[in-house]
């Protein structure tokens, strides 16, 4: 051991040097005078003399009351004993930079209670204590903090560590009872874990496994409830990795968001297998005026293979990115506010492949809308994308086994270099009311439909901007209808097979209808361009209108 007296520091009982053996020299190191000149090295150490040799306070071991060496970060109350020599007056006990308060003391121990802030370091630490009237004494790394570690099998009533882990159930939030606040990390440890019931966790509690298909959560577990209790630091960023979840009985993660906090979540490396649970999701906050715009939600290396929806993030931005969702009810949904980045994603075998918004959006909160940008991704479903409300943009492969590619209601569709393929319709815009407005702008795209390549209508203000595309359909190739004379309607040097189909609805005859300008669009492979086409004329079959009044330019 270290041991540091009044005088000097040694490295156990060292003995003095041969010169300082006279009286003198003993006087001369701190000897009282109380004893014989010629006393024996060892007789002063039991007299708690120093003379030049270290003064005795000694620690030799430290351990909590039952045996352990490791304590977890935010242990609230964690009995240390310190034993060792000449202990009976040490005035402080010091645990790295940690205060362990000092209960009791004896020459040959020291019992003292530590607390370990939520989210401390793990590591080694150093004990010191301190002695008024012998010095210091250093005991090197006897005490090891853990982060907050939860092993398969591990029996009731754990302190949270390797040497006395919690199981699954326990690490809950400290106010009903758990381990866990913000700034702790959880440990799952390799193996299969079993809770079957919901977690509720502060913000701000990492959550760390093993590895997807290391660390197993198995069937029936109730998810990861964070900011369920509403305490805790609300702008705090929580992380979910590593893990496997078999059959959930419950949103795996779930965010709850409150009182206008700003929480984030990333969630890197997370299997979900069997159930109709969703993987993540985000309940917002009604309380602060409506959902906030600014909680981050970062999706990385999600595996989803179940019936349900399997990513639900209303009013959340972030990104998704290297994701397979197999099987489900709903990819993605993004209601109300927010915005997403997604990359790399792959969609298989679902319902309906993005949702976002929802008719009701504009009137609960305001006019904002969700946007979603795509990369590099991959859509198979029975619609592939269906917009309510909100923007999707950027480059997106769709396969739509059900009737539609891309269905809007309300909103944009911007797409470049996509290609969308559906059994009846692969882009169409459906009318609910006299207010819905939908824009289309599709550039260098390929649209293949059963029946309609491409299907547009716009009562008011919408646009139609369509370049370099083929578009194709059995019946029509392009169907434009219901359009206002403030919508736009621009599709020059595309390619379309089919009829053409422009129309206006009885209730909305007395409109004017928007000029369709195609100049270099070529249609079954015939060029019109700067003919102006009024009503069913030469092009028929290829090209029908309903109501003269319209007037078409290619």
């Amino acid at each position: 051991m270290w041991l540091c007296g009044a005088v000097a520091c040694h490295g156990g009982h060292a003995q003095p040097d041969a010169g300082d053996q006279t009286p003198d020299a003993i006087i001369d190191a701190g000897a009282d005078g109380g004893l014989p000149i010629d006393a024996a090295p060892d007789a002063m150490l039991d007299a708690g003399v120093d003379g030049g040799m270290a003064s005795g306070i000694e620690v030799a071991a430290v351990a909590t009351d039952d045996g352990f060496t490791e304590v977890r970060q935010g242990a609230t109350t964690e009995h240390l004993v310190i034993s060792g020599s000449l202990l009976a007056d040490v005035a402080q006990v010091m645990v790295g930079s940690l205060p362990c308060a000092i209960t009791a003391t004896t020459a040959a121990m020291v019992q003292c209670d530590l607390e370990v802030p939520h989210g401390h370091a793990p590591g080694a630490l150093s004990v010191m204590v301190t002695s008024p009237t012998l010095g210091v004494a250093v005991a090197p790394n006897p005490i090891t903090i853990t982060f907050v570690t939860v092993a398969p099998n591990a029996a009731p009533g754990g302190r949270g560590t390797h040497q006395s882990p919690l199981s699954l159930c326990e690490i809950g939030s400290i106010d009903f009872g758990g381990q866990t606040f913000t700034g702790d990390t959880v440990d799952l440890l390799a193996g299969t874990h079993t809770c079957a019931m919901p977690i509720g966790l502060t913000w701000g509690v990492d959550i760390r496994g093993a590895g997807v298909g290391t660390t197993l959560i198995a069937t029936g577990f109730g998810g990861f409830s964070i900011g369920f209790s509403f305490i805790g630091d609300p702008n705090a960023t929580t992380h979910v990795t590593g893990l496997s979840v078999d059959t959930p009985a419950g949103t795996v993660v779930q965010l709850d968001t409150c009182c206008g906090g700003n929480p984030g979540l990333v969630v890197d490396g997370l299997s979900v297998t069997g159930g109709a649970s969703s993987a993540v999701a985000v309940a917002f906050d009604f309380d602060a005026g409506g959902p906030p715009v600014s909680h981050r939600v970062e999706i990385e290396h999600l595996t989803y293979d179940a019936a349900g929806r399997a990513i639900d993030v209303p009013s959340s931005h972030g990104t998704i990115h290297n994701t397979t969702i197999k099987h489900c009810a709903t990819g993605i949904r993004l209601e109300y506010r927010g915005a997403f980045d997604i990359t790399g994603l792959t969609i298989e075998d679902c319902t309906t492949g993005v949702v976002l918004g929802r008719p009701d959006a504009q009137s609960i909160f305001d006019s904002t809308h969700p946007v979603v940008t795509f990369a590099s991704s991959q859509i198979r479903a029975g619609v592939g994308i269906w917009i309510d409300s909100g923007d999707v943009a950027g480059t997106v492969g769709i396969t739509a086994t059900g009737l539609y590619g891309a269905v809007l209601t309300n909103g944009r569709l911007l797409v470049t270099g996509s290609q969308i393929t559906a059994t009846d319709t692969a882009v169409m815009t459906t009318i609910i009311d006299g207010d819905s407005r939908v824009s289309v702008e599709i550039d260098q795209c390929v649209l293949v439909g059963g029946r309609v390549g491409i299907e547009y209508a716009s009562p008011d203000g919408g646009a139609l901007h369509m370049h370099g595309t083929h578009a194709e359909g059995g019946d029509f190739g392009l169907i434009v209808g219901n359009t206002h004379f403030t919508s736009s309607i621009e599709i020059s040097g595309n390619q379309l097979i089919g009829a053409v189909f422009a129309y206006r609805d009885e209730w909305d005859q007395a409109a004017p209808f928007g000029i369709i300008q195609a100049f270099g669009t070529t249609l079954n492979g015939n060029s019109y361009a700067g003919q102006t086409i009024v009503g069913p004329t030469q092009l028929a079959p290829d090209y029908q209108i309903i109501h003269t009044g319209a007037t078409t330019r290619f």
